[in-house]
């Protein structure tokens, strides 16, 4: 049952998320790079949830938690390296600040997974699930390229880290580790699958934050850190 529902609500991500309307051409160029830029923050902070998981962990749920944060560690390399072919400099990639509701979704990971670290897997099945299909690579690139004049190679390393986390298995995780979702009691599993629900959400209102601030002129691009002589 959890592994239906965690399948539903990966579908549900797939078909909503903002890249949907980023390679149909639906959103400005500014919010096509806002959206990765949102991109390298999220998966740049994964790993240090998971850790959060595997530390509340034990036993095989421990060493499971701790591969999955190592192979997902670095990984914001690959999106880095897009946004540079896409015309931004490293320093500003690096010196970027996330969104609010890229933060959200970290929080919320990480809120979930301290008390309840085998959620970790489930959220594995849901947004590893969204990772680009490798056969539906090649249209995606030519409709990038078509809407918004860059070269057809500008998203190969995004492409490659889809392709690598494909490798590793690690949307498969659940299924494959399906003993271990286990529960000291029912309202630890409606606790869960609440926030899991809360995170699809999130997710939701990370798309409407990211078309608001990068279409709207005037807004730091990349967003910066607010410091005391910027009031």
């Amino acid at each position: 049952m959890l592994l239906a529902a965690a399948g539903i609500w990966a579908e549900q991500l797939r078909e909503t998320h903002i890249a949907v309307e980023v390679f149909n051409g639906d959103v400005s160029h500014r919010v096509a790079i806002g959206w990765l830029l949102e991109t390298y923050h999220y998966i740049k902070a994964f790993p240090s949830a998971i850790d959060i998981a595997a530390g509340a962990a034990s036993g095989e749920l421990r060493s499971v938690m701790e591969e999955y944060a190592n192979q997902e560690r670095g990984h914001e390399q690959f999106v880095e390296d897009t946004l540079v072919r896409l015309g931004l400099t490293r320093d500003e990639v690096r010196t970027s600040t996330p969104l609010v509701t890229t933060r959200l979704i970290d929080l919320l990971m990480k809120e979930m997974f301290v008390t309840t670290p085998q959620a970790a897997l489930l959220v594995a099945a849901i947004v590893e699930a969204d990772d680009f299909e490798e056969d539906e690579l090649p249209s995606l690139s030519r409709q990038f390229t078509q809407h918004y004049g860059v070269d057809q190679d500008a998203l190969d390393p995004l492409f490659r880290h889809s392709m690598i986390d494909a490798e590793l298995g690690h949307g498969e995780l659940a299924e494959r580790y399906r003993h271990l979702l286990t529960f000291g009691n029912e309202h630890e599993l409606n606790d869960m699958v609440n926030k899991l629900h809360d995170l699809k959400h999130a997710f939701d209102a990370q798309k409407l934050e990211i078309k608001e601030y990068y279409s709207r002129e005037g807004n730091y691009f990349p967003r910066q850190v607010v410091d005391y002589f910027a009031i």
